[in-house]
């Protein structure tokens, strides 16, 4: 989560991970789907402690490739789903 999250303060983010789905790919051909992760995450100050903010309930998702032709693309072609949720996860939380 570095690259994604930086600023000018030290902070510690606590990731407490509630729920992790990977979706599997004959769901995907079949029903479709979408890879999540939900998760509780309070940042605090790295050298207090203090809780600067605190994000309950978290929610990052990763699409993930539809149908057979999007099933192998997305085997192909995309970073593994944790390496895409993980990235979407920073890049929502920065935000």
């Amino acid at each position: 989560m570095e690259p994604v999250l930086t600023g000018p303060r030290p902070v510690k983010v606590n990731v407490h991970l509630r729920r992790l789905y990977l979706a599997p790919a004959i769901q995907r051909v079949v029903v479709g789907g979408a890879h999540e992760m939900d998760a509780d995450v309070p940042v605090t100050d790295a050298k207090t402690g203090a809780v600067l903010v605190n994000y309950p309930e978290f929610r990052a998702i990763a699409l993930a490739g539809q149908g057979i032709g999007g099933e192998m693309l997305d085997a192909a072609l995309m970073a593994d789903p944790i390496d895409r949720l993980t990235l979407n996860f920073a890049s929502v939380a920065r935000a």
